[in-house]
């Protein structure tokens, strides 16, 4: 054994049946307090104190010959579980220096020693000190507890430190570790209450789907028995939303077991608020686990304020949000309700809770701010009898979005054009993507891949073959969607939304001209490598509503359509065992245009159909596996041409793992790049690293970032001289990395600027929440 090494005991249990069990230790492991004991169905062993950064490993042999490790943890070995049954077992405890850069987890955690715990900064909930933890499911449960500040999520962990999983995807964890089917990971988060004199933790569990009780409860004390010093501890089950279902239903079923469901809404303060803002609207409280179905149903509408408990991931457009549990400001949620003015805040006090449950029902002013000492502040008012039908008008169409002015669309006359020669007023025949997309083609073309626009000629085209029954395709569509109006009956809206995404897609097709012509555009693409067909209307990429994400696009192959037949495989992808073409392409990206969010806001904004539709912008699709980097970034240019100051945000993630729909258990890398007049005289800060990244940048430091910098100060400068105008301007730009060709740059879009409505004066009637 190397000096670095120290042995200080042989245990030998035999036949742990026995009653009390059988015990032999050396003089050095009784000389230091090491013992080995029965506590009802474990057998506990412990061992000496070492120095504060020593390691010890706890080794089980059954032939003293044979050792596997079964824990390994920091400073000294607190009452460890082993089960009773491992009869005839030998252990062996040892121990050696610790080592900063491996040895960044253990098996045992102790509540008295917070250096693996994230400690957030701040006060209240938001500041609670937590640490991620895995169970091996395959090691009869051996949990990890990692260092959260280095790893403050369990997909790099797992990847890094747990045997047998160093090329797991991220659909192998989701797989793995989020679903109870072929699960063999079970992941989770200890939390400690805010302050410190409270001494009190809780246990979340993190999955896709709700997991059995039974899973929960073993896993519950699997962690427990792994957490040492915590004889003075509280410890309570906290379910995540997914989990909390079967937690109300079976919280019997847990409290005779000895485990206590409770929320962090226990240590929580009485009010944070996630988004400032106003809203006058009826108050409906829908539990979190219903919202979409009431939504559907006509129970929540787009007018309302959602009282809730737990919220998913996405809600529908509502008025504002009160949860009664605590969300995160960097949840989905809290970012659409700040690029919405949507107030967004969670309320814990017993008070709050019941003065808004007091106003169920009734319609409401409700406004939420910050005090200058940073505290949220609610203000109610009950508007019933206290605004005429004129003054509810007047107030909500205040907070009406401003009236878009868009390009109506257009026909030029002409099918297809090279994006190198578009310029945004070409919004009209081509859509804002496309138009905004030549930008990218003259001023950075080693960096944009040649693209190819369809006008709404070939939109207008399709919609004006004949549909069964004698009318257009166009007028069917119109007929269906008559009569819809804001806010839309969602039920009858997605019934008839679906019906006509289905005509586009599975029914209409087009005629043998547009095929030729089609076909004839993209001559000048490699038939057998997919062309990405990008969604590109003139209902976005304007300097006043952006519509990102509202559209979809989608890929195709040419050679699928001209090799004369409907036989699979793919010409683009011999994996793919049906043809994937481009006409099929260009129906999808069609029928996205009817996509119900889509939908829904241009009823918002009282747009007319006719004078909107989709062209598409194409240009060869990039490849996951040839994916080194994604990312967005935004530039925000302030000043004139000789007094030109710029911060750039650059938002990046390793391969093709989206940045624009992250995985929360992923988060990206921010760098921040700042400069006045010349882009090379930027400093580059690495504000945050990437998950997927152990050291370092996603891309090359710092030679991707400059070169990424000076493409988008070209084509940001371009933009400023189109647009003839000394007003600050922020664009967003996405790109990616990609094998044997550097940084291409994909997409830029103007970021709009919505004005800030001060909320409405009633009267002094106005009555401040307590």
């Amino acid at each position: 054994m190397s000096q670095a090494m120290r042995g200080f005991a042989l245990l030998v249990g035999m036949a742990w049946s026995w009653a009390g069990g059988f015990l032999a230790v050396g003089s050095e492991a009784k000389s230091r307090g090491m013992d080995i004991r029965r506590a009802g169905q474990h057998a506990l062993l412990s061992g000496p104190v070492g120095e504060e950064t020593d390691l010890f490993i706890l080794d089980r042999s059954g032939d003293l010959q044979q050792w596997d490790e079964i824990a390994r943890v920091h400073r000294r070995l607190l009452p460890y579980p082993e089960a009773a049954s491992t009869a005839g077992a030998f252990y062996r405890l040892t121990s050696r220096p610790r080592m900063p850069e491996a040895d960044d987890w253990t098996n045992q955690l102790d509540l008295e020693n917070r250096s693996l715990f994230m400690q957030p900064p701040g006060s209240g909930l938001g500041s609670a000190p937590f640490v991620k933890f895995t169970l091996d499911l395959d090691q009869d449960g051996r949990v990890y507890f990692q260092d959260t500040i280095r790893y403050p999520f369990h997909f790099p962990f797992i990847r890094a430190r747990i045997p047998g999983y160093a090329d797991m995807t991220l659909v192998d964890f989701e797989r793995l570790a989020l679903r109870e089917d072929g699960q063999r990971l079970a992941v989770g988060t200890l939390v400690l209450a805010p302050d410190a004199a409270i001494r009190e933790a809780g246990l979340i569990f993190e999955g896709s789907e709700p997991f059995p009780r039974e899973r929960i409860e073993e896993w519950f004390f699997s962690a427990l028995d792994r957490m040492g010093a915590r004889e003075a501890w509280t410890v309570f089950y906290m379910p995540s939303f997914e989990q909390l279902p079967v937690a109300r239903q079976n919280e019997d079923y847990f409290r005779e077991r000895g485990i206590v469901v409770e929320s962090a809404s226990r240590w929580a303060g009485a009010v944070v608020c996630y988004a400032r803002g106003w809203a006058l609207g009826r108050v409906k409280a829908i539990p979190g686990s219903e919202i979409a179905a009431a939504y559907g149903d006509g129970r929540l509408s787009n007018g309302d304020i959602l009282l809730t408990d737990h919220l998913p991931a996405e809600i529908p457009l509502v008025a504002g949000v009160i949860t009664t549990e605590p969300a995160t400001p960097n949840s989905h949620v809290a970012i659409l309700a700040r690029s919405y003015g949507i107030p967004f805040a969670y309320v814990g006090a017993a008070a709050l809770q019941d003065r808004f449950h007091a106003v169920e029902g009734k319609e409401i002013l409700l406004v939420l701010d910050r005090e200058a000492g940073g505290d949220c502040e609610v203000e109610i008012t009950e508007t019933e009898g206290l605004l005429s039908d004129e003054r509810r008008r007047e107030i909500l169409e205040s907070k009406r979005p401003p009236a878009l002015v868009l390009p109506p669309r257009e026909d030029p006359g002409w099918l297809s054009a090279a994006a190198a020669g578009l310029w945004p007023e070409d919004a009209r025949y081509v859509g804002g993507k496309a138009a905004h997309y030549g930008f990218l083609s003259r001023e950075a073309p080693e960096s944009t891949r040649p693209g190819l626009a369809f006008s709404f000629a070939l939109w207008e085209r399709y919609l004006k073959q004949e549909a069964p029954g004698g009318e257009t395709l166009q007028q069917k569509i119109a007929n269906r969607l008559a009569g819809h109006t804001f806010p839309p009956d969602m039920l009858r809206l997605r019934e008839d939304l679906a019906a006509v995404r289905s005509w586009i897609e599975d029914t209409a097709d087009f005629d043998a001209g547009q095929r030729s012509a089609i076909v004839e555009a993209l001559g000048g693409f490699d038939a057998n490598r997919k062309i990405r067909f990008r969604s590109s209307t003139n209902v976005e990429d304007s300097a006043v509503f952006t519509g990102a994400g509202l559209y979809d696009s989608y890929s195709g192959c040419l050679a699928d359509d001209v090799d004369g037949d409907d036989r699979g495989p793919s010409g683009c992808d011999p994996a793919e065992s049906k043809e994937r073409g481009v006409f099929r392409a260009l129906r999808k990206v069609f029928a996205s245009f009817y996509n119900e969010t889509a939908f829904v806001e241009r009823l918002r904004f009282g747009i007319a159909e006719e004078q909107v539709g989709m062209a598409v912008l194409a240009h060869h699709s990039f490849v996951d596996e040839d994916e080194l980097a994604n990312g967005v970034a935004t530039w925000e240019v302030r000043g004139g041409h000789g007094d030109w100051e710029v911060r750039g945000e650059v938002v990046t993630q390793l391969g093709a793992v989206s940045v624009t729909n992250p995985d929360g258990n992923t988060p990206p890398e921010v760098v921040e790049a700042v400069y006045a007049g010349s882009v090379a005289e930027a400093v580059l800060e690495l504000r945050q690293q990437s998950a997927l990244v152990e050291s370092g940048s996603v891309m090359q430091w710092d030679e991707d970032y400059r070169t990424l910098a000076g493409r988008l100060d070209a084509v940001a400068r371009a933009y400023r001289g189109w647009a003839s105008s000394a007003e600050d301007v922020v664009l967003d730009f996405e790109f990616k990395k990609v094998q044997n060709e550097g940084v291409v740059v994909k997409q830029v879009r103007p970021v709009p600027q919505p004005p800030q409505v001060p909320p409405p004066v009633l009267d002094e009637s106005a009555t401040r929440a307590p």
